[in-house]
């Protein structure tokens, strides 16, 4: 069954929120059991397809905004609240799926890496 968002909404975010396809997570113990031939093959497998997946989505999202600002929706910045409560949201999301998706411990590295300054 469709949300038919698009049947209440009339605004569009500016902002790009790129979203995060595919994965793969794996040790170092086990990465280092994979052959080296066997390793090459597929660090080579996993950048094409991510910079191929990368452009293509990022086509199609500029896509989809253009033909929602064509439809009449408006384009919009977040406003100070607005950019306070998605950080809310955001944390909410992230500590929800630890201990199911990914330990704490995990998600302190990535925040630390991708957010020096701080989430």
């Amino acid at each position: 069954m469709a949300l038919q968002w698009t049947a209440k909404l009339n605004f569009v975010t500016k902002r790009v929120l790129g979203p995060l396809v595919g994965g793969l997570v794996i040790n170092n113990k086990k990465w280092d059991s994979i052959p080296e031939d066997v390793r090459a093959t597929l660090q080579g497998m996993i950048k094409n397809n991510y910079e191929g997946d990368s452009k293509n989505i990022r086509k199609d999202d500029q896509k989809a905004y253009e033909k929602l600002l064509t439809r009449g929706y408006t384009a919009t910045e977040f406003t100070p609240k607005g950019e306070a409560e998605m950080k809310v949201f955001q944390k909410k999301a992230r500590d929800s799926l630890v201990g199911r998706v990914y330990s704490k411990e995990l998600l302190d590295r990535v925040m630390k890496i991708t957010h020096p300054n701080g989430a």
